[in-house]
């Protein structure tokens, strides 16, 4: 008789790990902290989980898969695309997180898998460069819409300030029309150095 060996799907979000064991169709939550995967760990060893699988959810994932790759179980790291594909496939339209944790058990349990490495350098180095890359997205966004400021100070995070002109003192004539708002010097009004 062939050795039965149940999977894990977990569901990550930032603050709770949903859980299904397939086919044993045990399910339950735990906390997405220490306390919680400890707990995770031993209803996982009661139920002789060997092979657990998470989806890619933007790095609430990455502790508890180190925290399981440390405890010896064999982790796959899902595309969520895949896995999408893989519920509309099987006709599961329906999506909250115990669903999920049931659709991604039953993808490592029918889809053959890669276990999960873990490289520290590696992981370190992923951050770094995803990190890089956010702040370049946003260094542009920023760039954008500094085109459009006319006010100095909105703009000052990216060029330098220019130091702020002195209030022209209005002059004392006859017939000349009041004086503008806006300082003017020689060659014209003044423009904001974001909006040159």
């Amino acid at each position: 008789m062939p050795r039965f060996s149940p999977k894990a799907g977990i569901d990550c979000s930032a603050d709770r790990l949903d859980v299904h064991i397939h086919p044993l169709d045990i399910v339950f939550s735990v906390a997405n902290a220490p306390h919680g995967w400890r707990e995770l760990d031993r209803r996982l060893a009661d139920a002789q989980v060997e092979i657990v699988a998470l989806e890619a959810s933007g790095g609430c994932e990455r502790e508890a898969g180190r925290f399981l790759l440390e405890q010896r179980y064999s982790v796959r790291l899902l595309n969520p695309y895949r896995v999408r594909r893989f519920a509309k496939a099987a006709g599961k339209l329906a999506k909250n997180d115990r669903i999920d944790a049931a659709i991604i058990a039953l993808f490592v349990a029918m889809i053959p898998t890669r276990p999960m490495v873990h490289h520290k350098h590696l992981d370190t180095l992923a951050e770094l460069v995803g990190a890089r890359a956010q702040l370049l997205d946003q260094l542009i966004v920023l760039r954008n819409q500094e085109r459009w400021h006319r006010d100095p100070l909105a703009c000052a995070g990216s060029t330098a300030a220019e130091p702020p002109a002195s209030r022209p003192t209005p002059r004392r004539s006859t017939g000349a029309s009041p004086p503008s708002s806006t300082p003017t010097s020689a060659s014209g009004p003044r423009t904001p150095s974001c909006a040159r």
